[in-house]
Order: C-alpha cells, then sequence, then structure tokens
C-alpha cells in the first residue's frame, strides 16, 4: 500500500535486533514478511529460534518447511547454525533414554519421499553439569530409575487411563502434590476422560 515504505523504515529504525521464537511454527506469509523487513539490512540482526523436531502440531499454515529452507539458506550464505545441546530440564537419565532412542536416526516428514533436503538431525542432549537427580523419577516396573518409558501396541484407551492414575498415585505417594501435577492430553475429549477417571479414583481432578 501506499505507506509501505513508510512502514519499513519505521520498524527498521525501531528494531535491530530481532528474535523469531518457535520458528518451526512459522508459515511462508511470515517469514516473507520478516524477511522482507529486516534480511540483509545494514547494522539489523534477525535471528530464528526453533526445533524442527517440535513442527508437529500444524499451528495454522506453520509447517517444517519453512524452517528447512531458511535452514539451508543460512549454510548456503555461511551464517553460523548454532545448536543448544545443554538440556536443563530432564534427569540425565530421562536424557540418556531419549539419545539412545533416536542415535542414529534419519528423521524425515515426508515418509513417501525422503529428500535429503527435508532430512532432521538429531542432536543428542547432554545434562546440566551437576545436575542434582530429582526424587520424583516415575517407575512402575520393577527396574530401579527407569526414567524413559514408551508404549509400543494398540491404542487402548482403559489401559492408558490406569496407568495415568497409577503415575499420579506414585507421585503423591512421593510427596508430591496434586496441585503440582498436569496430565497433558492431545484434546478435549481425552482431558474430560482422565478427569473422571482420576475422580473414580479417589483423586482430586480439574
Amino acid at each position: 500500500g501506499p505507506g509501505a515504505d513508510r512502514f519499513i523504515a519505521e520498524m527498521r529504525h525501531n528494531f535491530r535486533v530481532i528474535m523469531i521464537d518457535e520458528f518451526q511454527d512459522t508459515d511462508p506469509l511470515q517469514w516473507d514478511i520478516f524477511r522482507r523487513l529486516f534480511l540483509d539490512v545494514a547494522d539489523t540482526r534477525l535471528i530464528v529460534v526453533g526445533d524442527p523436531k517440535q513442527a508437529i502440531f500444524g499451528f495454522r499454515s506453520g509447517s517444517v518447511e519453512t524452517f528447512l529452507a531458511v535452514r539451508d539458506l543460512c549454510r548456503r550464505r555461511g551464517v553460523p547454525i548454532s545448536t543448544l545441546p545443554v538440556n536443563y530440564r530432564s534427569t540425565p537419565e530421562l536424557l540418556d533414554g531419549v539419545n539412545r532412542f533416536f542415535a542414529n536416526v534419519d528423521l524425515h516428514y515426508d515418509v513417501d519421499e525422503a529428500r535429503p533436503e527435508l532430512a532432521i538431525e538429531f542432536a543428542p542432549a547432554v545434562p546440566q553439569p551437576h545436575s542434582p537427580h530429582g526424587p520424583h523419577v516415575a517407575s512402575l516396573t520393577d527396574e530401579p530409575g527407569a526414567a524413559f518409558h514408551l508404549r509400543v501396541g494398540d491404542r487402548d484407551d482403559r489401559q492408558i487411563l490406569r496407568e495415568v492414575g497409577q503415575y499420579v498415585a506414585l507421585f503423591h505417594g512421593r510427596k508430591v502434590e496434586y496441585s503440582k501435577m498436569a496430565v497433558l492430553c492431545y484434546g478435549n475429549r481425552q482431558c474430560r476422560q482422565v478427569q473422571r477417571h482420576l475422580v473414580r479414583q479417589g483423586i482430586p481432578a480439574v
């Protein structure tokens, strides 16, 4: 429109460092806007931060292709790409399990056409130095200290609900307050199922 040049000049004057977080959820139009505003502008730095492995939700029209295209653009231009290897959220045991599970895995979003340009590398994470081993590592098996559980098999909502109840009871038995626990579900239907099941087990849940 007629005010475009003025708008662009004002944005470039006001912002010298621009960081787009959760970039794996950026759609092509959004990236085109930021590219036209800030890419190749003198005395301006444009930073994108994201994890392509988290591009599984399809927010709006966001897709992993935008992330991968910008990654390849950076590589062609020799722009530094930094990987953050230290995980400050998880126990060493959990990270070890995840790293072993994804070791030597070549991730592709298009399984029918595994094109190299769409490959997503897996970078193993390391725990923070002197990471405390928290008391809340859950294990429903006889194996002590198990921190990573993978369920494989047909979907059985009743079995999943039972396991959720068992984990909640296990944590509560380890002095974790109910108000400190959250169960994440795919959708509201599953949330209601979990809530009703926990209440039937005598566990307060909202």
